[in-house]
C-alpha cells in the first residue's frame, strides 16, 4: 500500500491504560521508533501563545494522506506522503 502511494512514514497514535504513545515507522523496511507522550499542546494553543504567529500559505498545500479505514483499532492512524 505504501509504495504505490509514495508514502515514506507512518505515524500511529495509540492510547492504552498505561498512557499515550506515538510510533513512527519508515516504509518499506523500517526502522520504527516508539515514544511515550507525557504531555501535549494543541496547535491553536501554541499559535495563541506566540507573540507573532507565522503561518505561510505553503504550509497546507499538501494535506496528509488519511485512509478511510483504521487497520489499528487501538489508535489513530496517519500516513504522510512526499511532496
Amino acid at each position: 500500500m505504501a509504495g504505490p502511494l509514495g508514502v515514506t512514514h507512518l505515524l500511529l497514535f495509540s492510547r492504552t491504560e498505561l498512557g499515550l504513545h506515538l510510533r513512527i515507522a519508515r516504509t518499506p523496511r523500517g526502522p520504527t521508533l516508539h515514544f511515550k507522550i507525557h504531555s501535549y499542546s494543541l496547535a491553536k494553543d501554541v499559535k495563541n501563545h506566540q507573540k507573532t504567529p507565522r503561518e505561510s500559505a505553503n504550509d497546507f498545500l499538501n494535506p496528509p494522506l488519511v485512509p478511510s479505514f483504521n487497520p489499528f483499532p487501538e489508535g489513530l492512524f496517519f500516513l504522510t506522503r512526499r511532496s
